[in-house]
């Protein structure tokens, strides 16, 4: 195992260490946010109070108060005013309970501080780990880690945050650190759960590290909640909110595809928890011999977090930014695949299901073209500048091609009546949220240009988990390549 964790370090193509670099990398997420600001609301109360951590500070103030923050009726009292449920575990909540005792402004405006800071050390800590440009790592995380994530308060960046972080401790041997970035990414256990178990069967320096902080986490969560919240948590309130979104506009999940070609709402919620479950099993069973074919002990640690957002029953365009991990640590590597990695890179940057103006489609086409540009170290500049420009033309006449599309419903939307997750109890607040969503048709009439729209991303997420499970063995120069020592692992 420690001759697999002490691998050489991918093979840079340029000078990372010039302060120009990494200047270009920090004006780039600046301009990105600066447009998503003049896009939605340029008032920062208003902003705040559309954003998820409003959900987040309620749930945390309840919680504090010895509420119960599942609940829909302690919510809706808030004084910061929660419109949406918040689906965290107790040790999540706690983190919140802390910021609760800020004024609702003050403590927003730092959570978004905040996930700034956290956005810039995910450039850091992928570049530190792949030696693919910063450039280009931050230009891939502007459609999905920061318009979908942090501008809407997302905590979906704190675990990309732990994916990263985890990524780099792998790749330098850095067990503890890799063990503790992995805990941070429980924040969102359908993502967390299946890393931290690759990191335990397969990395074995970390087992004692993940053991005590799970049990750290728990003890947590149940000195904060209690014993029955707690089991609301997993019996109630993580389901019902799993089946509160399955119709909605917003999803990515295999729940919504199957809702879209007409399955009924509990089949398609049972059939994407199955395939969720199968698909992280398969990833988890591949990463290591994934990571012994890449030489890249980071491996086992962010394929996993691919699969996690491959479809599944509830899943936002914000998590899809997982999948950005791996990607960029395949395209770091000599792999005869990093081309379907560079590729979806390129997808992934691109916030698709947004784009409606020209505007909108030349700051993502200039997005997607400097990924494009910088994202492969060792190729051409004349070819990769090829490849740029049709990226740019590609995502300025996508939205073109889509108006054309005739915006056809495929079958009538549910009525609230109909809503599957009621059976969890009309008390919890992703109920309630569920049945507020099938009130408004407009946001659950299944349309052919809506399921367009999210294809590109559908198609990155899928790339880069089939260029990690088609990835070969790609030995330095002059090196042999010999994957059969049992002391690899």
């Amino acid at each position: 195992m420690a001759r697999f964790i002490d691998v050489d370090a991918a093979p840079r193509s340029f000078d990372a260490t010039r302060p120009i670099v990494w200047l270009c990398a920090l004006l780039l997420l600046a301009g990105a946010s600066y447009f998503a600001l003049q896009q939605s609301d340029r008032d920062l109360g208003r902003l705040l109070a559309n954003s998820d951590f409003t959900a987040y500070y309620c749930a945390g103030s309840v919680a504090r108060l010895q509420g119960d923050p599942y609940q829909a009726a302690p919510m809706e009292q808030c004084a910061a005013g929660a419109s949406n449920p918040a689906p965290l575990p107790g040790y999540a909540t706690a983190l919140f309970s802390v910021a609760s005792f800020a004024q609702p402004q003050i403590a927003g405006l730092g959570w978004m501080l905040f996930l700034c800071a956290a956005l810039v050390l995910t450039v850091w800590a992928l570049h530190a780990a792949s030696g693919v440009s910063p450039i280009a790592i931050a230009a891939a995380l502007v459609g999905t880690d920061l318009i979908a994530g942090a501008s809407f308060g997302q905590i979906s960046v704190v675990t990309v945050l732990g994916i990263s972080l985890c990524a780099l401790g792998l790749s330098r041997g850095r067990h503890v650190g890799a063990a503790l970035a992995a805990l941070l990414t429980l924040m969102q256990p359908q993502i967390g759960v299946p890393i931290v178990l690759s990191l335990f069967l397969w990395a074995p320096r970390t087992r004692l590290v993940l053991f005590v902080g799970v049990a750290a986490l728990v003890a947590l969560s149940y000195l904060h909640l209690g014993a029955k919240e707690n089991a609301e948590y997993v019996q109630r309130a993580l389901p019902a909110f799993g089946a509160s979104e399955v119709p909605l506009h917003f999803q990515y999940g295999f729940a919504w595809i199957l809702y879209f070609f007409g399955e009924s709402e509990g089949r398609a919620l049972v059939a994407s928890a199955i395939q969720y479950g199968a698909t992280v099993l398969l990833a988890i069973a591949f990463a290591p011999m994934i990571a012994r074919r890449l030489d890249a002990p980071a491996a086992l640690a962010t394929f996993p977090a691919v699969a996690a957002v491959l479809g599944g029953p509830n899943l936002h365009l914000a998590e899809l930014a997982a999948a950005i991990p791996f990607a960029v640590v395949l395209t770091g590597t000599t792999a005869r695949t990093r081309g379907l990695a560079w590729f979806a890179l390129v997808l992934l940057a691109v916030p698709w299901i947004a784009i409606e103006l020209m505007g909108q489609a030349a700051a993502s086409a200039v997005v997607a073209g400097v990924v494009a540009l910088f994202a492969l170290p060792g190729r051409p500049w004349f070819g990769r500048a090829v490849v740029a420009l049709a990226a740019v033309a590609l995502v300025i006449a996508t939205p073109l091609a889509i108006s054309d599309i005739p915006d056809r419903t495929l079958h009538v939307p549910p009525n609230a009546g109909a809503f599957w997750g009621e059976r969890f109890g009309d008390d919890l607040a992703a109920v309630q949220h569920g049945l507020a969503i099938r009130s408004q048709a407009v946001l659950t009439t299944p349309t052919l240009q809506n399921f367009v729209r999210k294809t590109p991303d559908w198609a990155g997420v899928a790339l880069v988990f089939l260029a990690g499970l088609l990835s070969r063995p790609a030995g330095r120069s002059g090196e042999p390549e010999d994957f059969d020592d049992p002391e690899v692992l």
